[in-house]
This record gives C-alpha cells, structure tokens and sequence, in this order.
C-alpha cells in the first residue's frame, strides 16, 4: 500500500514540475530584434559604361529577279516555232528567236500595203506632169484674156494633186503598220533570259494578248522588303546590307531605291535591295540586315532592370531614385537608352517589391560594369 502511495506522489511531483517548466519558457520575454533588419532592402546593381551604339535592323523578303517578262502573243495564229530550248529552266540568249507565230496572213497584207503604195506614187508623179501641162495651158489662156480667169485652182488641178499626195500617204501609212504587226509575229530576245514558267506548246493556237511564257533576267537579282518608316528613315540609298539564307548561305547588296510611301495594307515601307551575288533561288526566303544610324552617348541595360520607360538608381548615398530613360532601340535581352546618369549612380539590374524613393539600400555586391557586347 505505502509502495502505491509512493509511486503516485512521485507521479504528481513531476507533472508539476512540467507544468511549471512550461510556464516560465513560455512567460519568459522574447530576445529583442534590430528594428532595421526587416525593412533593409538588398539590390544588385550595374554600372553602366557609356558607348557608341550602331542597332542593326533585321527584315525579311524573297529573291526576285530584277526584270520579269510575261511574253504574250502580239496577233492571233498558229505557233509555228519555239526557242529549241523552251524548257523550264533554260537560258534563252539576247538576240534568239523565242517564239513565232503564223506570219503568212501578214506577209501578203505587207505585199498589198506595198503594192498600194508603188500604185500611190506613180499616181502622184503623173499627176505632177499632168499639172505642169496644165500649168503651161493656164499660162497661155491668161494672155489672151488679160489674166480674168476665176478658176484658177481647178485648171491647175491642185484637187486632184491635194488627193494623189494624201494617197500616198495613207499606202505609206498601211505599209508601215503592216510591217510592224509582220515583225509582232516574232520575238527576238533583247537579253538573256531563263524560262521559269511555260504556258504553250508548239502547234497551239493562241489569241493576242495570251501568255505564252514568263522569263527572268537572272544576271542581277533583288529583294523587296517591307520596315517600319522609322528605320527607313535611318537607310541611305546605296547603303550596303547583308542578305542570309536559311542555309547560312550570305551575300552583300545595296539599296536601289526607298519608296518613298507606306504600303496601304501594313503602313510599313517598301525597300529594293540589289544584290552583289546572283547565286541564288528565286523565290527564296532570306534575311536582311540593315546598319541603321550610330548614335553615341549610350548606355546598354538588361530589359530587367526597366520598368515603364524608367530605371531604379542607387546614388552615391545608396539611396534609391527613379529616374525615366528614352530608349532608342532593344533587343532579346538588351536595351540601349540615352544616357543620363549622374556620375556615382549605379542601375539595379532587378525588379525591386514595392520600391520607394528614398530608400536607403544595401548593394550586395560591387557593381558590375557593363559593357556593349
């Protein structure tokens, strides 16, 4: 029984003594904070260097030739000859026959425009002789009545010469237009071209203004490409650029010529670039690098450090300030503004939570200076 009683005083003693350890940790007064530890602010900033800075605007477009010719028939008929190479692909050198279409219907139009024509001169010089005859007549009859003759013009048949010499005139005219649809009925090649698309074969009949082909001249290749006025403003004609393919094949050009108006559809602006190489495909998509204007006093900054046109700057106080910057031009990762730092200001190159002007900071690490890359 004493045994019992003992355990159970035992029992109770320590629950007291747990309770009354409890008590006092929890009773105990907590250590004291440093009120500054909470509100003090860590930034890592740049100092940027200040630079001379040339962007390069990247475009886009495909390789054109620089003269296209859709051939089309010039008269109605039959195609009685193509080029022998008439081929997709083919060369057709300057002066070659290309096409010719049925030219005999023309040929005898020619001879009778011709043979009107001899008819129309011999007419006018008879009528020459028959004036000088009759010009020699009036001269006799006006002597013998004392000049009184009132019809004149008509003894001298200057109706019939005014008719004979109008006569010639329109034969000529007939000749040469019948000539000229005679020469229609067949194209010479005036360069060199390379057929890219064919419409016709030899034996079609084919009406006038029908596409019989469309050839290029490859010996000099171009690109049209589209960008903002803004840039074109910075671009120069003759200006030299670099042209990449998708196959990292490169080639320089220059610019021929700045349209100097938007496109209705994009409000962009439209560039002609020559290129300085003619190995290329036509058709093929390429990039176009174009210098635009180097500008100096510039700072570069990563895009994280810009927040709505503005910057976060820690001065020589390591205070915080917001100032606003005009960037003039960005890319992926880099911005590049004006500069208007003050000589000890350094850029925090992070987002900052809830930033307040005036602030005193702590910089966690020297600044990095940055440097155009």
């Amino acid at each position: 029984m004493s045994k019992n009683i003992q355990t159970k005083a035992v029992v109770v003693i320590s629950l007291i003594t747990v309770i009354t350890c409890s008590i006092i940790f929890l009773s105990a007064p907590s250590p004291a904070h440093d009120k500054n530890e909470s509100s003090t602010t860590y930034v890592n900033t740049i100092k940027p260097q200040i630079i001379e800075f040339q962007p390069t605007y990247t475009s886009y477009g495909r390789i054109a030739a620089r003269e296209q010719l859709t051939l089309r028939a010039q008269i109605t008929g039959e195609i009685t000859a193509l080029h022998p190479n008439f081929e997709l692909g083919a060369l057709i050198k300057k002066g070659e026959i290309v096409s010719k279409i049925d030219d005999r219907p023309l040929k005898n139009q020619l001879i009778s425009a011709q043979n009107q024509y001899a008819i129309a001169k011999a007419q006018l010089e008879l009528e020459k002789a028959q004036q000088t005859v009759a010009s020699k007549e009036l001269a006799l009859i006006a002597q013998e009545y004392d000049n009184a003759i009132t019809d004149k013009a008509i003894r001298l048949r200057e109706p019939q010469m005014i008719a004979a010499q109008s006569e010639v005139a329109i034969s000529k005219k007939a000749t040469e237009l019948a000539s000229l649809a005679l020469e229609k009925a067949t194209f010479i090649s005036p360069r060199t071209y390379q057929i890219i698309e064919r419409s016709v074969h030899l034996g079609d009949f084919v009406s006038q203004g029908q596409a019989l082909a469309t050839l290029a001249d490859l010996s000099t290749l171009r690109i049209e490409t589209l960008v903002p006025k803004n840039v074109a403003k910075q671009l120069s004609l003759n200006q030299e650029v670099l042209v990449r393919t998708a196959d990292n094949q490169s080639t320089l050009g220059h610019i021929n010529h700045i349209v100097p108006k938007l496109d209705t559809k994009t409000q962009l602006q439209k560039i002609i670039i020559i290129l300085d190489d003619n190995n290329f495909i036509l058709d093929e998509f390429v990039e176009i690098d174009l210098s635009l204007k180097r500008r100096k006093n510039i700072i570069k900054l990563p895009l994280t450090a810009i927040s709505n046109e503005t910057v976060w700057v820690v001065d020589n106080t390591n205070t915080l300030q917001n100032k606003a910057i005009k960037v003039v031009w960005n890319d992926k990762h880099w911005a590049y503004a004006i500069n208007n730092l003050a000589v000890n200001e350094h850029v925090v190159e992070h987002k900052l939570s809830g930033p307040r002007i005036g602030t005193k900071v702590t910089i966690i690490a020297k600044p990095v200076s940055l440097v155009s890359q």
